[in-house]
Order: structure tokens, then sequence, then C-alpha cells
């Protein structure tokens, strides 16, 4: 039987709302460049203080970041990524600032490079303070996610898990069953044509759709009549994972109030998160009574794909852990996929050329075939470079990945000590001039290779790490990519994307991921 051991969170720095804003998140595992480690320990630079930044009252420790913000500048928390530029633009490739304590922000290839070199065994990561004070207000009931452990507790839950998310084969498994929910996806599409509004609705639906069949292997009935029993019971779960995300936001670069007592938002974002737990158990106990049952009827097949079957057979395990895991790989595959996903089409749409060159390559190797397999997506290069391309000019996340190492660094010649917060910021970094020929253009040709295997164009692999870097990548991100994969694919196969007459190119905000200023407003058009 498995334990009901509770691991309880432990309280970080929590002192400024600003911290949570630089932490990876996504949807979804970095390429796994292997680099060596270290090679900067013990040596020395410039002081410090010397970087370059800014200085009087917005450096003062502790609360200086908040004159970073509105009423003080025109930047806002979705704007940071702005702000950042202007730290750039004005200071250079590394920058100096106050987010409660000290940080720096590098966007220099080699010095991002270098951060990685230097990991430590658990790379340390910031977390969102809401949702450390949500666990540890709940610690009796409910188990950290990988989100927010840090240390060996982090890599005890983080090993258990390793093999059934990262192999590179371990998304292909769900393939027969999401094909389906692209199918229902796309019909959807086909029958009616949506608002802007009503598109990001489906969206979120479809993502949500698509990863519980991994996640709980069952449809979630996300696309059904809302005034249905199940229709409603799935409508209030989608909810709550929309709330959490709401309202992560909204308590950002706001003063933390929710630590001293539970305030009206956070008992809102607590309501919302124990809803998703809630339900989240009643998966993982069905899933126990269906292998029990399998058991005594002779019927179980240890070899079909199953996620939560495969966790509740990993004894190091308690049940909280799996329903939080279970929680974290179907959150990171719902806020983040849908806006990456629009934001895929939508370049697409703005670029009715490179829609073309794809279509064509979808029509010579899937042919007839409706069933997209593993085989299809390898063959589809050209499908994988927009999605790339996707990532470059639309950076998932305002910045990068951060790091607290724990030893001194060397970075464009200053040394940075230990403990100090070092925000990668990849974003920038795939849009300077110096990196990447013609930034500003949707070009996937970029990332395709020669019949040698060798990229077109010379990209450092270090500059594009959508989904993190190392052991602390994003663990869904094959979930992620295949959702994305498949109703592209699918879409382009049986639609034209084209943009509503008068359609506006919109600016990016970043609600956790990068989202639109406003909903893109996309046509679809039937082709045969």
């Amino acid at each position: 039987m498995l334990s009901q051991r509770i691991i309880c969170v432990r309280s970080r720095d929590l002192r400024s709302p600003i911290l949570s804003l630089v932490r990876k998140r996504t949807t979804a595992t970095a390429a796994s460049t292997k680099i060596d480690t270290n090679e900067n320990i013990n040596v020395s630079g410039k002081p410090f203080e010397e970087i370059p930044g800014p200085t009087g009252i917005q450096s003062w420790n502790k609360i200086g970041s908040r004159f970073l913000f509105y009423p003080f500048t025109k930047y806002k928390i979705e704007t940071l990524h702005k702000l950042f530029d202007t730290f750039h633009d004005k200071y250079g490739k590394i920058v100096r600032f106050q987010l409660g304590s000290w940080a720096v922000l590098v966007s220099d290839i080699d010095d991002i490079t270098s951060v990685f070199k230097n990991d430590t065994k658990y790379p340390v990561r910031r977390t969102f303070p809401l949702i450390a004070k949500y666990f540890e207000r709940n610690k009796a009931t409910v188990s950290p996610t990988l989100a927010i452990l840090n240390g060996q507790e982090w890599m005890d839950v983080r090993s258990a898990i390793q093999t059934k998310i990262s192999k590179p084969n371990s998304a292909t498994y769900y393939l027969p069953v999401q094909n389906i929910v692209t199918d229902q996806f796309v019909q959807i599409l086909k029958d009616k044509d949506f608002s802007a509004e009503e598109l990001r609705t489906h969206f979120f639906k479809y993502a949500c759709e698509s990863i519980g069949v991994v996640c709980f292997n069952k449809r979630l009935g996300c696309f059904e009549d809302p005034s249905t029993e199940r229709g409603a019971a799935t409508a209030k779960f989608i909810q709550n994972v929309h709330d959490t995300f709401y309202l992560t936001h909204r308590s950002m670069g706001k003063l933390p109030l929710y630590n001293l007592y539970p305030t009206k938002l956070f008992l809102k974002y607590e309501a919302a998160l124990n809803g998703l737990h809630q339900e989240g158990l009643i998966h993982v106990n069905n899933a126990l009574a269906e292998i029990e049952k399998k058991k005594k009827d002779g019927t179980l097949d240890l070899n079909e794909p199953n996620f939560l079957r495969s966790l509740l057979s990993e004894n190091r395990l308690t049940i909280p852990q799996i329903v939080s895991i279970t929680l974290d790989l179907f959150n990171g595959g719902t806020d983040s996929t849908a806006k990456n996903l629009a934001w895929n089409l939508y370049h697409l749409a703005n670029n009715k050329d490179k829609q073309d060159r794809l279509y064509e390559e979808i029509k010579n190797v899937l042919g007839t075939e409706t069933e997209i397999k593993a085989e299809h997506i390898n063959k589809m290069s050209y499908l994988q470079a927009s999605l790339k391309e996707t990532f470059r000019l639309t950076f998932p996340t305002l910045c990068g990945t951060s790091r607290v190492l724990d030893h001194d660094i060397i970075l464009s010649g200053y040394n940075i000590p230990k403990g100090t917060i070092i925000l990668t910021n990849n974003r920038r970094a795939v849009l300077d001039e110096d990196v990447i020929n013609q930034p500003f253009k949707y070009m996937p040709e970029r990332w395709l290779r020669d019949k040698s295997g060798k990229r077109v164009n010379d990209i450092p692999t270090m500059a594009l790490l959508p989904f993190g870097f190392g052991v602390r990548n994003c663990p869904g991100r094959r979930f992620a990519e295949m959702e994305i994969y498949l109703a592209v694919a699918k879409i382009v196969q049986n639609l034209e994307v084209t943009l509503a007459p008068g359609s506006k190119h919109p600016d990016v905000e970043y609600h956790t991921f990068a989202t639109p200023s406003h909903a893109l407003d996309l046509k679809f058009k039937h082709r045969h």
C-alpha cells in the first residue's frame, strides 16, 4: 500500500513578488545539450558593484523594484519584458538591478552558456510566492509540486517520474486518442465562424482535452455542452485551471499581504486549487479501482500507455504526490499550450507563403491519411521549424531561465557572487541581430537542416531555450509540442488560416505566458 506521507513545502524567499515572474515554467523539456560544468569556479573579475544598472531609489535594497513599475514608470507586470529591453538598450548585455535582492540579467550567448556550465547538482529556482503560500497552508492535505520544490526533495520526485515523461517516444504513446481529440477540434472550427474571444476559449478547451487523455487516461469532455451534467463538471474543472493562472498573475507586483492573512485573492486561489486537487484525487482513486478490477479479471495490460497507472506503480511516490505531479503536467499543458498554438497559427496566417509551404509538406507526408503517427511528425521538418520560429519570435515566457548558483561566477568580466539571482534573457538573445539574421521576420526555414544534418543557419544551441535547460527543464515539453504539432498539422491540412480583415498586429504581454494584447481574430476557410 502506498504511504500517505506528505512532503511539506519549505518557505522560500518571498520578499518580492516580482521574483516569481523570472522563473521558467512551460509546459514542456529543453534539448539535452551536454556541456562541461563549473569552468568558472574560483576565479575573479571586476567588482559586482560596477555592473551597470539602475541607480538611486530604484537600486534600494528590498524596495527598489517597486519604483521600476507604474505609477513610477510606464511599465507594468505584464510588460516586464519591455523593461528588460530598456535595461539592455541603456546598460548593455549585462545589467544589475533590484528584485527584492540583487539580480543580474544577461542576454549574451556566452554568458548564458557559462551560467548553465556552472549549474549546481540541484539547480535552485524561485517560485511564485502565492503558490508557495498555498502549499504551506495546505500541507496537511496536498503535496508540493515539482515547480516549487528544490534540493533533494525536488530530485527525489523528479527522478521517480523521469523515465515516464522524458523518453523521446513518451508523447507518441497517446497519439491515437489525441488524433481523435484533434479531429473533433478541427470539426468544431469547420462548423462555425467564431469570434476572437470564442476562439481563445476553444484553444484552451482543446489543450485541456488533449493533455487530459495523457494525465488521466480518459476523455474529460471539454467540448461537451456545459448544460449537461458531465459538461458542467468539466466546465468547473476548466474554470479552476483558468482561475489558478489568472489569480497567480493578479498577485504579481502587489504587496504579498496573503503572507500575513488569507486575503480575498488568496481564498479564491485556494478554492480553485483545492478544487483541482479534489478532482485529481478522484481520478487517482478511479485508476486504483480500475487496476484492482482488471487484476481480478485477468485483463490488466502492463504495456498499455497509462501515465497515471505508471505513477501508481512507483513505490517512491505517495498518493498526494501523484495527484500533484499529475496536475502539474496537466496545468503545464493547458494555458501555455493554448497560447503557443494560437501564436503559431497567427504567424502562419500572417505569412501566407510559409503556410503554403507547410501545407505542401503536410500533403506530401500524409497523402490521403487522416491519422497522424510519430513517423509523420518526424518527416514534417517544416512543421517543427514553424513552431521553433514561433517560440523565437513570440518567446513563451518574458525572459528565460533563472538560476541561483552556490559559487561565484564570471559573466562579461564581472564577478557574480554566489546566491545572486541570475536571469538568462533568451527572449532578448533570439531577437538580437548579432545572433539571428533578420530577427523580426518569421522564417521557419532558418531552423531546417541540410542532407548532412547541419542546420542551414548557424544559430547557437543555447539561444532558444523555451522550455528551460538541463535537469530543471519543463518535464512536459514533448507532450506540449505534440499537442501543437497535431493541431497545426490537421488544421492546415483541412483549413486555410487567415486573419480577419482589418486585424491589427497584437503586442505581446506576459500573463504568466506570452499573451496577445487582444484576442487573435483568426478565420478558417475550408480547403476542400
